[in-house]
């Protein structure tokens, strides 16, 4: 078993992460450790005594063998990571015509739109535009919509398509 020493990290692999996160919160408040880096938690493992538990987490992360425990807490990260990237990768609901042209996009501000650069310069060009029709009632609706701070020339995509709807 390897002792503790300051400033020391190691990979614990993020189910690993997950169960000593859960471990330590038998001994502290609320949200306390939400977003804690392995150095951060590793400190507080030692801390409180809880650094056989580090060693056992590490030794079933080198040799692939994982108890019942560890791998749920593993199966859970690797399900919420597949249900992250599958949100994030839906796309907008496209509705076209017989002849395959875009009548009409349902917006939706979980899911993503690829529209490439031209799609991009072009999205920018009519928001310009349809602003300049009617300043008043476009900064009213930014700001009504939380989207005033935007920089048009820095936007991005997801940022533009709030801005267009």
């Amino acid at each position: 078993a390897e002792p503790y020493a300051e400033g020391v990290a190691f990979a614990i692999g993020e189910g690993g992460r997950e169960f000593l996160r859960a471990s330590l919160l038998h001994f502290t408040e609320g949200r306390a450790l939400q977003g804690a880096s392995v150095s951060q938690l590793l400190r507080l493992a030692q801390a409180l005594g809880l650094w056989p538990l580090v060693q056992r987490i590490r030794a079933e992360r080198v040799s692939g063998c994982l108890s019942g425990l560890h791998l749920a807490f593993a199966n859970f990260k690797a399900a919420q990571s597949r249900r992250r990237r599958r949100s994030s990768s839906a796309s907008m609901h496209v509705i076209r015509d017989s002849g395959g042209r875009i009548l009409n996009i349902i917006y939706d501000p979980s899911k993503s739109l690829t529209i490439g650069l031209h799609g991009r310069v072009r999205l920018k060009l009519l928001i310009t535009r349809r602003m300049e029709e009617d300043p008043a009632q476009a900064t009213a609706l930014l700001i009504e919509h939380g989207l005033e701070r935007v920089r048009l020339r820095y936007a991005t995509v997801a940022e533009l398509l709030a801005l267009a709807w």
